[in-house]
């Protein structure tokens, strides 16, 4: 049997390692300087990064539904995990100063989980499933998550969460120390900001026949964040030398 490989969303293997080097970049920040929001954002690249490799990788070995739809669920209940986690950072950036706003912010928060988690079950672990692979040639296929009118107002409002972070951080970027730093901290609000309208908004309109608009516009917003991050290391390492 020939290998395929999902060039349609070619941004779910761009995403993976992006993630992971995010999420260890913003915990070593973390550790040095105890600020929460970064560790927000380490928690919430973990999730996100399991939820594309669970979504991608396992097309790889299987093109059964049946059999995708154990990690479709893992995949759909990680990027819950990340938007939740999202917003408990918008939470603890804008609601310090009230106890009650603040309960109040985290039990809606909790609630979007609680009915997404129970749309991605019913979703994913019943036929049709919530995965389907539509063979473009004998070397591609392409990834179709189906997709509930549920679905879309909940990860619309959970992705509303990554615009509100972005456009606090771009606020707060002027009051980053170094330039570098603020590089990296105006990158990542462009990434939230431009990333989840596109992600939510995009239709995967084909500009070729293994490439779609999304997949270039998602795979452009995780190029920002590595080579933003590749930037303020080698910058941090010149200032060492």
């Amino acid at each position: 049997m020939q290998f395929q490989f999902p060039f349609n969303d070619t941004y779910l293997f761009i995403g993976f390692p992006v993630l992971l080097g995010l999420a260890y970049n913003t915990y070593n920040k973390y550790k040095s300087t105890k600020n929460k929001s970064s560790l927000f954002i380490s928690i919430a690249a973990v999730f996100l990064a399991l939820s594309v490799f669970m979504t991608g990788v396992p097309t790889l070995f299987s093109k059964d539904p049946e059999t995708l739809r154990y990690y479709t669920f893992i995949a759909d209940l990680s990027q819950a995990l990340f938007l939740f986690t999202i917003w408990l950072l918008v939470i603890n950036i804008f609601l310090t100063k009230s106890k009650i706003a603040r309960s109040v912010g985290y039990l809606l928060a909790t609630g979007l989980l609680v009915a997404s988690a129970i749309e991605i079950g019913f979703r994913n672990l019943n036929p049709p499933y919530g995965i389907e692979l539509v063979e473009l040639s004998d070397k591609s296929y392409d990834i179709i998550i189906n997709q509930s009118n549920l679905y879309l107002v909940l990860v619309s409002l959970g992705y509303l969460s990554l615009v509100i972070a972005g456009f606090a951080f771009w606020k707060n970027s002027a009051k980053s120390g170094s330039a570098s730093q603020r590089l990296r901290v105006q990158s990542l609000a462009i990434a939230f900001i431009i990333g989840s309208i596109l992600f939510v908004v995009l239709p995967d309109y084909p500009v070729s026949p293994y490439l779609d608009i999304k997949d270039i516009a998602v795979s452009s917003t995780y190029v920002i964040i590595g080579l933003s991050m590749l930037i303020t290391k080698y910058q941090s390492n010149k200032k060492r030398i």
